[in-house]
């Protein structure tokens, strides 16, 4: 009787850890297309322009690639891109990390209309690295 207990227990715990939230259905906000993407870093002088390109979206997942140019502010430049992977959190909210060569870059976003802000940080190995501002805006 208690090994059927046991039994039982088990099976309903590994039915609610198969039972979480998917990622199907309709997303909670559409986040498709390309971004003219600006930033800031708050440490430094370093300001960020390129685009953030959505290019796909199921349910709460959205996949796709940025590429901006990072400016120190006295003549020197850095191309950066990677890909995209993030989630929108429901109709608002939206996070999303930029694969880059030497970071990954978190971002974590406010969605209204056609433009999305917030913050981002880099994390590397080390932990947290740079930080700042970014602003996302809807292109034609």
């Amino acid at each position: 009787m208690m090994r059927r207990h046991a039994r039982a227990v088990a099976l309903a715990l590994a039915g609610l850890a198969c039972s979480t939230a998917t990622d199907s259905g309709p997303p909670p906000v559409l986040l498709l297309g390309t971004w003219n993407y600006t930033g800031a870093e708050t440490s430094s002088t370093i300001t960020l322009s390129g685009t953030l390109t959505v290019t796909s979206q199921s349910g709460k997942s959205l996949m796709g690639s940025a590429a901006w140019t990072e400016d120190d502010g006295v003549g020197g430049t850095t191309p950066l891109s990677g890909p995209v992977t993030g989630r929108a959190l429901d109709s608002t909210t939206v996070n999303f990390d930029v694969f880059l060569a030497s970071a990954t870059r978190h971002h974590l976003g406010t969605v209204k209309a056609d433009t999305i802000s917030g913050t981002w940080v880099d994390l590397t190995s080390g932990g947290p690295g740079a930080s700042g501002t970014f602003r996302a805006v809807l292109g034609p």
